[in-house]
């Protein structure tokens, strides 16, 4: 509502009397944050004569106020105007020029403010910079943090250590900026503003809040200038609205570079993976909508191998993409979209080629199938025919809007296809992720299997197979059973990384039968190496054949899972202290350090090792039994949670 435009000509139009009257002095309407620095530029330049409360001081012959309860250092500098509320406290070495500082503002050494206004009880940490800005009340910029001109920094924000917020960001009431991140746009919406826009080779953010049009163009701009110019990649998307649309903007960015992308459309990640391990493409990036929360699109990046992309490559594109140092193509060399259309046919071919697929037929399996509105729903129904199979779907449209399933959704339904699986009586069941990349399975006897469960089960199927000698590689977290059931059937089981890109790596050692981190994700190296859901039905579906015995008996072998685990709440920068001092109280005990800590107990063991990510940790435990591994594990937490409190 302005009073110019709107109640002005409505007095005008109702006959009121309106009158103006000319008065000397300072005026300035200070709505908007702008206009409330270019007020207090004009004081600090003398246009806007204020007595400010308190007295008049002076510090190495400059003069500034100061209320009588604020105490500044006798090593302070200061410039300008200055002018200093009660309770506050300025330490060793600080420059202030043309700066208010408000009630209870802490301002600890080394810091340098200039042009600057801070609102009641904000504390500046040793080190920081401010220029031209405006922090609210209770802001903390910690240790190191800089902020450029323009910014504003509303209430209860919380700027990490060695934190940029960048020329004219508005950060709204409340935030939480991590350890040495840049922020580069508005923080509105979103709780926190995360160190790194990389996780695991992936960016992940809230749809048109976080992720908008324009951070995505800028962000496939940043990826394409790490590109050879006309080199190629592979873009796929799920069906969701929000992923075709941020696909459209990151391929701008792309094409401006001068890399040409192919289009590849609705098609499970792991075709384009398959896909990029053959030749041509330098890379590939998939769209997909995160699951477990509504709202949330992830971007993922693939190297020319169908791996996740190299932390130090994603360095290397957000570098680029927080320096805005885009490569622009000339006009002739703007990248061009094609599309693929017989990828889907390249992909079953080698998925046919790569299985036994006469012995698979003879079977006659029947399959329930639980699409979960996946893109699996585009090649699986065709793999499934090829191979003989009597298929029962669910949930198979994609078409529409369908939102990210939540947690119960999800556990529903899981019990639903068990349901089905029984009452059609049915061999197998399969739910498969969103992603294409993991599944849960159903038996006949309603019971689901998932994540360690669905390894030992995959183990089992391997065993019987009676398959020439070969290799599993699992996580440190697997319990050992699984290596007493391979060394049986004369194969071994082989520890590694759980990580995504470490995980796949170990896929392509020579003797690899599967790999899996034991999260109902599966690489068997026979089609390519790369999670894929597909491929790991059709591969337990031919090691059923092999072995002649249906999933029901097979299931009967598997090996028992002993094992306990649990999460630990751990601030990121206390990770290494715990883990440390945790490793000083097991010493002399037999440990490993392949990831984490793992340390024999009693007949079982105890594995603590750090999240990728989040600032957790994680505790495992195995044992004679799962109750003797879940107490075993309770002590263990609980020695775990003692340490992070005193780190």
């Amino acid at each position: 509502f302005d009073f110019s435009r709107d109640l002005f000509p409505r007095l005008l139009a109702a006959d009121a009397r309106l009158f103006g009257h000319v008065m000397r002095g300072y005026w300035r309407d200070i709505g908007d944050p702008e206009s409330y620095l270019a007020a207090h530029r004009d004081y600090f330049q003398g246009a806007l004569r204020l007595t400010p409360p308190g007295e008049l001081r002076q510090i190495g012959g400059k003069p500034f106020w100061i209320e009588d309860s604020a105490e500044i250092d006798s090593s302070a500098e200061v410039r300008g105007t200055v002018v200093i509320g009660p309770s506050c406290r300025i330490g060793a070495g600080v420059r202030l020029e043309d700066v208010v500082l408000g009630p209870g503002t802490v301002v600890e050494a080394r810091a340098e403010l200039r042009r600057t206004v801070t609102w009641e009880e904000a504390l500046l940490g040793e080190g920081t910079r401010i220029e031209g800005a405006v922090l609210g009340a209770r802001v903390q910029a910690r240790a190191g943090t800089v902020v450029e001109k323009g910014a504003v920094i509303a209430d209860d924000t919380v700027l990490g250590e060695e934190v940029r917020v960048k020329e004219g960001v508005k950060i709204w009431p409340a935030k939480v900026v991590e350890d040495h991140a840049v922020v580069y746009s508005n923080l509105v919406y979103a709780e926190r503003w995360r160190t790194s826009a990389f996780e695991e080779g992936a960016v992940t953010g809230l749809t048109n809040l976080e992720l908008t049009p324009e951070v995505t163009a800028r962000l496939g701009a940043a990826y394409g200038t790490l590109l050879q110019p006309g080199s190629t990649i592979l873009t796929v998307r799920d069906d969701h609205p929000a992923s075709r649309m941020l696909r459209r903007a990151f391929v701008g960015g792309m094409s401006s570079t001068g890399v040409n992308v192919v289009d590849l459309g609705v098609l499970p990640v792991p075709v384009m993976r398959h896909k990029l391990e053959g030749f041509g493409e330098v890379g590939g990036v998939a769209f997909q909508q995160v699951q477990l929360v509504r709202g949330m699109t992830s971007i993922r990046f693939f190297d020319d191998h169908g791996l996740d992309i190299s932390t130090g490559f994603s360095k290397s594109v957000e570098r680029i993409f927080l320096r805005e140092e885009f490569r622009r193509a000339q006009h002739q060399e703007i990248g061009v979209i094609f599309e693929h259309p017989r990828l889907v046919d390249f992909y079953a071919e080698s998925f046919l080629k790569a299985l036994a697929v006469d012995s698979i037929r003879a079977q006659h399996t029947r399959v329930v199938v639980d699409y979960a509105h996946s893109a699996a729903v585009v090649v699986l129904p065709r793999l499934l025919s090829e191979l003989g199979c009597d298929v029962v779907t669910l949930n198979a449209h994609t078409g529409g809007v369908h939102e990210a399933l939540l947690a119960s959704e999800i556990a529903l339904a899981r019990q639903r296809l068990a349901k089905i699986v029984a009452s059609l009586e049915a061999d197998i069941g399969i739910w498969l992720h969103p992603s294409c990349e993991r599944m849960v399975l159903a038996d006949r006897n309603q019971r689901l299997w998932s994540d360690l469960d669905l390894a030992a089960l995959m183990v089992a199927a391997v065993c019987a197979a009676d398959l020439p000698p070969g290799e599993v590689v699992l996580p440190a977290y697997a319990p050992s059973t699984f290596a007493a059931a391979l060394a049986a059937a004369g194969h071994r089981m082989r520890e590694t990384l759980s990580a995504p890109r470490a995980l796949t790596e170990a896929s392509r050692q020579k003797g690899v039968l599967f790999a899996s981190a034991g999260e109902g994700d599966f690489i068997f190296p026979g089609l390519h190496h790369a999670p894929d859901a597909l491929f790991a039905l059709g591969k337990l579906l031919e090691l059923l054949a092999r072995a002649g015995r249906p999933l029901a008996e097979v299931a009967k072998a598997a090996p028992a899972v002993p094992v306990a685990q649990a999460t630990v709440a751990c601030p990121m920068e206390r990770k290494g202290e715990v883990m440390r001092r945790f490793a000083e109280g097991v010493q002399g005990q037999e440990t490993s350090f392949l990831e984490g800590i793992k340390v024999a107990v009693d007949g079982g063991w105890i594995l603590l090792r750090p999240d990728r990510v989040a600032a957790t940790l994680h505790i495992h435990a195995e044992a004679s039994t799962a109750e003797a591994a879940g107490k075993l594990l309770r002590s263990h937490r609980d020695e775990v949670q003692r340490l992070v409190r005193s780190a």
